[in-house]
This record gives structure tokens, sequence and C-alpha cells, in this order.
């Protein structure tokens, strides 16, 4: 009987436990709301409800010990279920909490304010910013589709507070932005969301010159985020986010600070609490990040409070945050402008570059990359070769792709500064596959006092994960050092190429080594020399006005002349051939190897100078100002310079080309007739693929032919020809890269079929190919092929396929008629 009972009492036991244990509801999507965001409470206190709807169970999660909920949790309900809120007597200063409604997955939040005797917790707000003036967005950029940097938007300025009318902010490197916001579902603390602070490469954000009340002590809270798209997991490291206080803006002392969130990816609360020496009247504080695009702030709040461990200012550490340094958010583009309170300073971003014609600008075809400043700036001229200027997410950068390239900065005033430090931004690889390991032994710094003799200058080169790696070097020059000259320089053979940014001279605290500039190496990195993108074109120091007749009956001699006629179009506009025409006559100059070549270029001679039916052949050097190739006509200022030449007569071709000297001859490429039937222009359309260009050629001397292009040097390329309905076969005509052997695959359904390109001497350099030939690219009939397609067939892929020699020009695609 007795074992019966017991029998019977576990099983009811079990069932109590089963009744009790209730599966949570799934009312549908997950989802909370509350009737109310927010409730206010006088002194006393009191009561107030709202009610809670939840298709998930929900609980309350609050650390204020004066607000008591009930109930304090509840299941899945789609009616509305009542919760009180209870406030007790305040006796202090007015208050507030923020109370979480939460299903775990998706969070409401209540804010409870309660009035206090001791007055408003506003007037403790020293300086507060939510950033949130004005809603960001994706608008700004080359291409409109990023959003802006601070320089270019001020709708993040939405201070205030006590303190708030005198501030001024400086910064690098930052966006604002209005995705990933602090009130979202990855936000752990009640944020203000729209607006938040982006912390992009090389990063701070100053918020300077915050006047101080009487007090000393204080509390800084803001909301920051870490998220890294690479690694999820990686959590909010205090060692690469800095915080950084200083009295005077120069000195900078770093507080540490606690940061509530212990998950990854999640917005939350940062704080500090400070105290300041008595007197201190202005408060500078500055974020600074060693990660890039990774982290963000937002709600920056500083208040008045009991204060916390002591700043002792006089240990500051000098630090410059000047760069963008504004309050009114107008400053140039790209994150701040070059610093000027550097020796010399550049981020290369005056004007953003853009390709024209898909190609970037050479340093000698745009000069927005000239955004210098400093002390010592102001008598610079600078150098290069086969350097252009590039931009990436609106910050331009100089680009260095090939063995001998250069960009260099000449006559930096060092106004008796001894002790300094070059920093820059660099980055080695190619587009599409950056950050490969940069290489000292591939890529040089150089320093001189004259020019002449340059000495290496190791620099040490910290990586950075996301962009370009931090490159510094210190050093000293000897004390009778007036002027000195830098040059960047890619001196091995490497396919990768370097970009380099923001670069800044500074005095230094620290002595570095000595440079020795006696035990320098001769170089030539001439200021202005090269042209098509090493050098600039400069007008010569000493200039004779004079008219067309004037300048031909001067003898040969170094005087440049300045000619002041219009420029008469020929045929074709062939490089560097143009006609200078005034009431006196006119001249014509053919043979320049460039339309863009500057005054002291030595890189060519054989320039033929037409006089009526006269030439005569020579070095003679020439050079005019104006809209580099591609532009136009050059506006009517021309340099030209008699230098003595061999005084042979020849003529010049009737169509204004190459010339034929009595010592030598160049054979010009025929203009060649193609098969009966097979045209150059394609009638069939294609769809890019990988490593696939459509461009504007000039074919056997027919101008804009488009064509595409497929591989590059590196990679092979492909692109998608439409079949119409009904075409059986069609042609096309196909050329290989110069010193090429190319095999173009055609794939038709599933048989590929292989045709061996012709390596063509006249596929070189950029489109419309009429750089090393005037008639551009040179087809002929052994050129041409034929594929047969299957009824039905809707596509035929043409594809380069390796690593190496995979370059090919198809063109005229068209269905064949038989």
């Amino acid at each position: 009987m007795k074992l019966r009972n017991l029998f019977l009492g576990v099983c009811s036991a079990v069932a109590m436990f089963a009744a009790c244990e209730q599966v949570e509801q799934n009312l549908g999507v997950p989802d909370i709301s509350i009737s109310v965001n927010e409730m206010a409470f006088e002194v006393a206190g009191g009561n107030q409800e709202l009610t809670v709807t939840a298709t998930r169970d929900w609980k309350v999660e609050t650390e204020a010990d004066w607000v008591v909920v009930s109930p304090e949790s509840g299941a899945a309900d789609l009616e509305p279920q009542t919760v009180t809120v209870t406030v007790l007597e305040n006796t202090a200063m007015d208050r507030s909490a923020d109370l979480k409604f939460t299903i775990g997955m998706k969070s409401k939040y209540l804010t409870v304010t309660q009035a206090g005797p001791g007055g408003s917790v506003a007037d403790l707000v020293v300086y507060s910013n939510d950033y949130d003036k004005e809603e960001s967005s994706k608008t700004f950029g080359t291409s409109g589709d990023k959003y802006p940097y601070l320089d270019q938007f001020d709708g993040w300025m939405n201070g205030t507070g006590t303190g708030s009318s005198t501030v001024v902010y400086a910064f690098n490197g930052m966006s604002v932005r209005s995705n990933s916001t602090s009130d979202s579902n990855y936000s752990d603390y009640a944020g203000s969301g729209k607006n938040n602070m982006f912390f992009g490469s090389s990063a701070y954000f100053a918020t300077k010159n915050i006047t101080l009340p009487s007090a000393t002590g204080y509390t800084l809270t803001f909301g920051t985020e870490k998220y890294d798209g690479n690694n999820k997991e990686a959590l909010f490291d205090p060692s690469e986010f800095h915080v950084y206080l200083s009295n005077d803006g120069a000195k900078w002392v770093e507080q540490t600070y606690t940061f509530a969130g212990t998950a990854a990816g999640r917005w939350n609360v940062a704080s500090t609490s400070f105290t300041l020496p008595e007197g201190t009247a202005a408060l500078s504080i500055c974020v600074k990040v060693d990660a890039a695009s990774v982290y963000r702030m937002d709600d920056f709040k500083l208040v008045i409070s009991d204060g916390g461990a002591a700043v002792d200012f006089s240990k500051g550490v000098e630090m410059d945050f000047s760069a963008g340094e504004t309050n009114s958010g107008n400053n140039g583009t790209g994150g701040g402008s070059s610093d000027p309170n550097a020796i010399y300073s550049n981020n290369f971003d005056k004007t953003i570059s853009a390709k024209v014609n898909d190609k970037w600008p050479y340093c000698d075809e745009f000069d927005g990359w000239k955004n210098e400043a400093g002390t010592g700036a102001s008598n610079i001229t600078y150098s290069f070769k086969s350097a252009s200027a590039r931009a990436s997410s609106d910050n331009n950068n100089i680009w260095l792709p090939k063995t001998g390239a250069y960009f260099g900065v000449h006559n930096i005033a060092l106004n008796n500064t001894t002790s300094l430090e070059l920093t820059f931004n660099v980055i080695c690889g190619s587009p599409g596959n950056y950050k490969k390991t940069f290489s000292s032994s591939v890529f040089k710094v150089y320093l001189s006092q004259d020019d002449t003799k340059w000495v290496e200058l190791p620099v040490n080169v910290s990586a950075n994960d996301k962009e370009f790696d931090n490159a510094a070097a210190s050093f000293s020059v000897p004390a009778n050092t007036a002027n000195l000259s830098i040059v960047f320089e890619k001196v091995a053979d490497e396919s990768d190429g370097y970009r380099i940014d923001n670069i800044s001279l500074k005095a230094s605290a620290s002595a570095g080594a000595v440079v020795d500039f006696a035990q320098g190496v001769e170089k030539n990195f001439e200021s202005g020399s090269g042209s098509n993108g090493g050098g600039e074109s400069t007008k010569p120091a000493t200039l004779v006005k004079a008219t067309i007749a004037e300048f031909l009956a001067a003898a040969e001699n170094d005087t440049w002349y300045e000619l002041t006629g219009e420029i008469i179009s020929i045929a074709k506009e062939e490089y560097g051939n143009f006609t200078i025409k005034d009431a006196t006559g006119e001249v014509y100059i053919y043979g320049m190897t460039s339309k863009w070549v500057g005054s002291n270029d030595k890189s060519f001679s054989q320039i033929g100078l037409k006089v009526g039916d006269v030439v005569t052949l020579g070095t003679k050097r020439t050079s005019y100002q104006g809209t580099p190739q591609g532009g136009g006509n050059p506006v009517p200022a021309y340099y030209i310079s008699h230098v003595a030449g061999d005084g042979g007569q020849v003529t010049p071709p009737e169509d204004g080309g190459d010339t034929e000297t009595p010592d030598e001859s160049e054979d010009e490429t025929p203009v060649v007739e193609l098969p009966e039937g097979v045209d150059l222009v394609s009638s069939l359309t294609w769809t890019l693929g990988s490593n696939s260009y459509e461009q504007d050629a000039t074919i056997n001397g027919v101008e804009n032919i488009k064509v595409l292009k497929l591989g590059k040097s590196k990679g092979g390329g492909s692109a998608t020809v439409a079949i119409p309905e009904g075409v059986t076969k069609i042609g096309f005509l196909a050329i290989g890269w110069k010193g090429n052997t190319v095999a173009l695959k055609c794939t038709v359904g599933t048989e590929v079929k292989s045709f061996d390109l012709n390596s063509n001497d006249t596929v070189t350099g950029n489109a419309p190919y009429t750089e090393s030939n005037p008639t551009g690219l040179s087809v002929t009939g052994s050129d041409y092929y034929t594929v047969d397609v299957p009824a039905g067939t809707t596509n035929v892929v043409f594809a380069t396929e390796g690593t190496s020699n995979c370059r090919a020009i198809v063109m005229g695609i068209n269905p064949v008629t038989e």
C-alpha cells in the first residue's frame, strides 16, 4: 500500500513539473513593441502604465535601482500586456534611466526621467554631440554613391552644452554614416541612431577647445562599436582605440576608459571619469584608432561629475591633430586639408582625380594632387616619371607602377630645423589585389640637399590590416642644410606597383641619425623631367615675345620664344604635329613623340620645322602649353627654341606623318584592304566579363571603332556575344598583343574552338593605339576567323586564358552571309 502511494505521488509531481515547463510560444516573426517610449515623473515618484506586445517571451533589463517594473517578464502574446512602472522619491538631481524590453534578438527602450531637487542634469552637460543635425546619405564621391567625409557635409555638427560655443574640430580619414546605427538591433545601449562617425585609414577625430566651468571633476561617455567583416568574432580592443586629453591642443595625455560590451560587433558605452588641475579653462579630446574601417562612434558627452584619477598635463606628449581643423565643415575634400603646421605636407586631395577615356591622369596632365601646405612649402617643385594621380574612396594618391617610376618633392625650406620626421602611407600590389608585402629592396626613399647627390633613407613600415601601411623615418640633417628634396622611387623589376599618400615632413622632438650628404650617389631626378607622366611642362625662365616672322629670322640659339598665334588642326591630329599661324606667317612642327612635352625634355630628337617649302631637321626642342593629350586644342601660347641641328633639308610626307631623313627612314604600316564582306564595325553586341574592356580604337586608319580588349598582362579575360535568332555563322577579326602568342577560345554551347592569333606589332600601348603607328591597329585578311553557330544558340563566349601573354583585341564581330 505504501509503495502504491509513493508511485502515485511521484506521478503527481511529474505532472505538476510538466505543467510548469511550458514550451515558449512562437507567434510569427520575432517582434516586440511597447505603447510608449518615454515616461516622466515628479520628485515624489509614483506609478505609470504601458503595454507590451511580443511574439516571443519577453523580459525587462535595467540597472536603475530607483525604478521597479511589474511584471518583469511575460509570455508571448498577441494581446497587449499591462506593465506598471514605479519610481521612488528623488532626493538628488534630475535623473534618467533606460529600460530595455527584449525578446533576445530584438529590443525596445523606455526612457524614464525624474525631476530632482538638485536641478537639471542638462546643467551638468559641458559638451554633447549625437551627430544627428541632418541625416547623412550615400550621394557623395565621384560616382555619387559614397557617404561624405566630414569636410563634405556638416550635418554631423550638432554640438550642445555649456562649453560647446567655442569648439572646433580636427579630423583625418573620417566619414559620417547613417547605417549600422547605435539604436539598431546591433546595439546594447539606447543610442541616438541616425548618424555615427566612421573611422577609416589613419583616422582620428578631435573635439577641441571645449570651454570648462570652474569644476574639476568630469565624466566622458560615448557609444562605440567594432565590427570587422573579415573577423566577425573580433572584440572591441582599447589598445587600438585611443582617447587623448589636452589643455592646449599640443601635448596630449592618453586616458584609460572602460567599455561595457563583451560581445563582438555590437554597440555599447565607453566611459571614463577624471579630475583636471584647478584653473583648466579649456579641454580638447581626441579619439584615434589604429585599425582602419572597423570602428564607429556616437553620442559623445562630457559632464560634470565627482571626477576620478588626476590628469597630469605636464606629462603630455606632443601630437599633431590639426588636419581638417575647422568649425565650418568646408575645408576641402577627402577627410581634411594638408597640414599647414608641418614643414611640408600633401594629402594630394585638392581635386579628386577621375578617369578620362578609362585612364587615370599622369601627374603632368592633372594638378588636383597639388595640395601642399606647410611652413617650408612656398618654393617647392615636383618631379615624376610614370606617376599618375588616382582616386580611392575619394582620396587621391600617387601610383608608381613600374621600375624607374618616381615622385619627388624638391626645395623644401627647413628654416633652421635639423631634427626631422618623415611619415607617409604606402600600399603595394596591383588593382584588385593590394596588400602585398612591402619590400625595401623594391621601394626606396632618397634625400638630397642639392638635387644632385642622393642618400637613401631607411623607413619603418608598420602593417595595417585594412588599408595603407604607415611608413616613418626620423633623421637629422647638418646644421647648414637650407633645403631638402625627397624622392620616392620604385627601383626593382616587380609586377606589383606602389601607391603613396599623406606625405608629411615635421620637426621631431628626438634627433635621428645624421644624414651624410657627402656620401650621396649622383642620380637624375630632374624637376619637371620627362613627358607623358614623367614631369611637368614648365614655362622657360626667360621668354622673348616674337611674331612668327621674327622667330624665323632669328639665328639658331638657346633663346626661347613665345609665339601667340593660333593653332591650326591637321588631319588625324598626329602626336605633336601642329601648325602655328599669325599674320606674319606660319610654322609647322612635326615628328614630336608626344602632344605634351616639357620644355626641358631631352628624350627625343629629329624634330622637323617646316617653313613654306623649306624644312630644317635637327635636335630642335619644342614645348607648348595647353590642354593635354585628348583634351582638344591647346591655348594659344607656344614656347619654341632654335637649337643647332644638322641643317639637313628634307620634305615631310604630304599627310604630315613621320619624316624621312637622308640617312634613315621609318616605314609606315600600310593601310590594308580587307576581304570583301569583312567589316571592321561589329553589329553584334557583347557583355563584358572578367578582365574585358570596350575601347575606341583606330583600325587601318579608320577612327572610333568599338573593339573588345580581352585579358591583361597577368591574366585572361572573357566577354559574351549575343547571337540573334537565325544566325548560323559569325565572323570576326582578332589579333594578339605585340610579342605574344595568344590563344583565343570561342565557346559555342558545349563546343570550344581555339584560334592561335597572330602577334601584331601595332597592338601596344593604349587605345586608340596610334602611339606607335599613326594609322592605329593594322589588320589583314589573315586575322579573320569564322565560327559555326548551331540553331538555337543564344551566345558565344570569347576568352583568353592563362597567367601571362593573355591580351587580345577582337573586332568586326558580324553574322556571315553565305
